[in-house]
């Protein structure tokens, strides 16, 4: 029997947290994200950090959440890099990736095992463009050549823009569609909401999607993928979405909350 209307929450397996917009805003914490991680550790449920933004490595994120106070390890963490790297693996084998990409995602895609180059070199048989915020002019010239002449093209994620102090900046779906305008082609994405970050998640988490709750703060991604993934749907307004976005949003999210401190009040039944 439930306590109160969010008890539903105190059952779930495992809880996956977006980061930017929803745990932290680039270098500030928000308010109750300690207490939340400590919450969910008594209840013994499990807690990942899912992030589409490809531009840090896995141990670039372990660095930064210790920074704010937050005790994760590799383990806790899951980058739309990882799902690409599984991707392109699959489909290309150890075939020669063109990165158009931070130096960080480039990293991480080698310590995987994937074959990568970021420069133009006989035998590249496909491009993976990421967050890149180190972005020139010479990775896009030499990614359209490559696009123009039928290389497939995949992405790590569909963002438009990335959180910042200030508002935004374009993140790794912008890239894409100035690549899509210059030359006709569209990518495969890898991220938030579709199928191969799912997948890989259930994996990693050997939980099934009813049991795994999505926080996040952005409708076309966490959302999104929630809704229709079976998965509990908790949106805060600590981001992107609106009360009013959420409104014109085609899919009922399960909760919405101001932030990550209210969703804590909520599952302590103290709201």
């Amino acid at each position: 029997m439930e306590k109160h209307p969010f008890d539903i929450l105190n059952h779930k397996k495992v809880f996956l947290l977006d980061m930017d917009g929803t745990i932290y805003n680039e270098n500030r914490l928000f308010p109750g994200v300690l207490d939340f991680l400590a919450y969910l550790k008594e209840r013994h449920i499990k807690s990942f950090f899912l992030t589409n933004n490809s531009s840090k490595s896995t141990n670039d994120y372990v660095k930064k959440l210790k920074l704010l106070g937050i005790d994760a390890t590799a383990s806790h963490i899951i980058i739309s890099t990882h799902i690409a790297a599984h991707y392109v693996k699959r489909q290309f084998g150890e075939g020669l990736i063109y990165v158009v990409g931070t130096s960080s995602m480039v990293r991480e895609l080698r310590h995987l095992e994937v074959n990568v180059t970021t420069e133009i070199n006989d035998g590249i048989v496909a491009v993976l463009v990421g967050n890149d915020n180190e972005l020139t002019f010479k990775k896009l010239h030499e990614a359209s050549y490559l696009l123009t002449n039928g290389a497939p093209f995949i992405a790590t994620n569909i963002d438009r823009a990335c959180p910042v102090s200030f508002g935004y900046v374009p993140d790794c779906g912008a890239i894409c569609e100035m690549l899509t305008h210059a030359t006709g082609r569209k990518p495969t994405y890898m991220g938030k909401p579709h199928a191969e970050i799912v997948n890989y998640v259930k994996a990693k988490t050997n939980a099934e999607s009813r049991d795994i709750v999505m926080v996040g703060d952005r409708l076309y991604t966490d959302m999104l993928m929630a809704t229709k993934r079976n998965m509990t749907s908790v949106c805060l307004l600590s981001g992107e979405a609106t009360k009013e976005t959420i409104a014109k949003f085609p899919y009922k999210i399960d909760f919405v909350f101001d932030d990550i401190a209210t969703l804590l009040q909520a599952m302590r039944g103290t709201l």
